[in-house]
């Protein structure tokens, strides 16, 4: 919040909106609203949810705005409706199961890569810094367009290079990851609803950036959006470097981070506006000169066909716009921070140790359609590569409570046979899910107990599972945390297509892993529900070990339960 009064404060000072801090009660609230919203979607990993809340926080914007300069209610009320529409819609379809399901036709639409980041922010980032450009050069810097009265282009530093970074370290994020091919988000209808948002926000934003007053009214809401987002992607990407196992270390390395945004970035930041305080009109006069000359030698091109303010002012929405849009389910996909925050979750235990996690749902592996020579020939893999300290090698198989009821017999052989058991996601979730953290909580409770009665000891580890389900709920990590379990994810995922089998791209996948941190990873797959064929998880399981076993020709590296491979307590192997 203290970030976006800043930010507010020196990009409206002495223009005809805002003369006083007081002015600013207003943007500000707006601007709290913009980053609730923000960081409710990265927090529960969904994008449908932000799209809910910034759709609402933006109705309640325009709708304050209009009525503190008092318009008349029928003008202001249809006008909010329409520029918030695209991001109610898109909520309102994701709570549509029928609806929610046409997401899945353009999640293969990749808004979270390198190539894309770059072409998405460039465009309105050059827009911008063309337009002061001009607008300098055209010394009628205070006479804006459309009543787009802001102060440029030296006060709008702070916002630009704080957009520019979000987008930059956006970047640097997806091109630096730990987990190449590890992403959090993996239900195509999530990674739909991520593609579907970021339209919306846009479409929002543009309609917004049209006229005047809906402009001041969006614009500290994407500013708080901005701040949140910032905060969150230098939180996630720092600790990403030094490659957290598990959330005590990922805690750690943040509150490391937090001393770096106390003394080095705060004092910069303070001493920027301080710095603008005393010497900005002198710094604008000299850049007034400087592009006077760079336009006269013909270095700078001048244009006048179009109107430059609106054009500047649109883009620099736009640009804090895509911050937004992207943020949110770049977050989502790369980093798991609710998990962070509520409970102790893992995406992979300790590098260097050549032991690896492999899980499945007790589901897929016990399908009607899987033989049993599939699960034998599994079987005979695994004991082939078990370790010299533990007498078989283990496979880590999760079950849900209709597992439990249904199969109670087979969890014991499971487990009576070497293999670590633990619990999964029960449910598919929704984003009615925001208002039923209790049932959440309770559903984990009643698998925990029936897993207790059925084998006679507690769970330990709870595993998210991989398509749409209330496991990413904030209340089921809080839940699972209470309960004394640990919470995982994945390093890699891959779904198993029947007909097709494991693909050569998705095997290299997991074999780049294997060999770029050498133990400690999570690999977990599953079955995709719609293929037809005679393939089996199984299979896939099989020709995994057997690829991996082929990494080295010592055989090294051995399939361990999720506690021996992401110890709690662990000693440090360096390689």
């Amino acid at each position: 919040m203290a970030i976006s009064a800043f930010i507010l404060y020196y990009t409206f000072q002495d223009t005809d909106k805002y003369q006083s801090w007081m002015d600013l009660r207003l943007p500000m609230f707006v601007s709290g609203l913009g980053a609730a919203s923000a960081m409710s979607g990265i927090l529960y990993s969904d994008s449908s949810l932000h799209a809910f809340l910034f759709g609402h926080a933006v109705l309640i914007s325009l709708l304050i705005t209009g009525i503190s300069a008092e318009m008349e209610i029928s003008e202001v009320i249809p006008g909010a409706l329409k520029i918030s529409s695209p991001l109610l819609i898109v909520a309102l379809c994701s709570l549509i199961s029928p609806l929610g399901g046409l997401f899945s036709l353009v999640s293969k639409f990749h808004i979270i890569h390198p190539i894309s980041i770059l072409l998405i922010g460039s465009v309105p980032l050059a827009s911008v810094l063309f337009g002061c450009s001009q607008l300098i050069s055209k010394l009628n810097v205070s006479d804006a367009g459309n009543g787009l009265n802001l102060n440029l282009p030296i006060h709008l530093g702070t916002t630009l290079s704080m957009a520019f970074a979000s987008l930059t370290l956006f970047y640097l994020y997806i091109q630096n990851r730990s987990h190449k091919n590890g992403d959090m988000i993996v239900d195509s209808k999530k990674k739909g609803a991520g593609v579907a948002t970021f339209f919306a926000v846009m479409t929002s934003t543009f309609m917004a950036s049209q006229h005047s007053e809906t402009y001041f009214a969006i614009f500290p809401l994407l500013v708080g959006s901005l701040s949140a987002i910032l905060l969150a992607a230098f939180f996630a990407s720092i600790a990403d470097v030094w490659y957290p196992v598990g959330t005590g270390q990922f805690q750690m390395i943040s509150l490391d981070s937090s001393a770096i945004l106390l003394y080095v970035v705060t004092p910069l930041f303070v001493l920027y506006f301080r710095f603008l305080e005393k010497h900005g009109a002198f710094c604008e006069e000299k850049l007034i000169l400087f592009i006077d000359y760079a336009s006269s030698a013909g270095i700078l091109p001048t244009v006048s066909s179009y109107d430059i303010e609106d054009m500047t002012m649109v883009s620099l929405l736009l640009m804090l716009g895509v911050v937004t849009a992207v943020g949110v389910p770049l977050l989502n996909v790369l980093c798991p921070l609710g998990g962070h925050i509520y409970g102790r979750l893992y995406t992979h235990g300790q590098p260097n140790t050549k032991r690896i996690a492999l899980c499945v749902d007790f589901s897929d592996l016990f399908d009607n359609k899987v033989s049993m020579d599939g699960r034998k020939e599994l079987w005979e893999a695994l004991n082939k590569c078990k370790s010299d300290d533990e007498g078989t090698s283990s496979l880590n198989v999760f079950v849900t409570m209709k597992d439990m009821k249904q199969n109670a017999a087979l969890v014991k052989e499971l487990i009576a046979a070497g293999h670590f058991v633990g619990i999964g996601s029960n449910n598919d979730g929704s984003l009615i899910d925001i208002i039923r953290w209790k049932s959440v909580e309770v559903s984990l409770k009643e698998s925990f107990d029936e897993f207790a009665v059925i084998t006679g000891t507690n769970p330990s580890w709870f595993h998210v599972g991989a398509i749409h389900s209330e496991g990413m709920h904030p209340a089921s990590f809080q839940k699972a945390y209470k309960l004394g379990m640990r919470a995982a994810m994945w390093s890699v995922h891959t779904f198993v297509n029947r007909s097709t089998g494991l693909s050569d791209a998705e095997m290299a996948s997991i074999r780049d892993g294997v060999e770029q941190h050498r133990g400690g990873n999570f690999i977990y797959v599953s079955s995709l529900k719609r293929s037809k064929g005679n393939g089996s998880v199984a299979e896939a399981l099989r020709q995994i070990v057997t690829n991996i076993q082929s990494i080295e020709n010592d055989g090294g590296y051995v399939f361990e339960s999720m506690p021996a491979v992401a110890k709690e307590n662990p000693g440090m192997i360096l390689s």
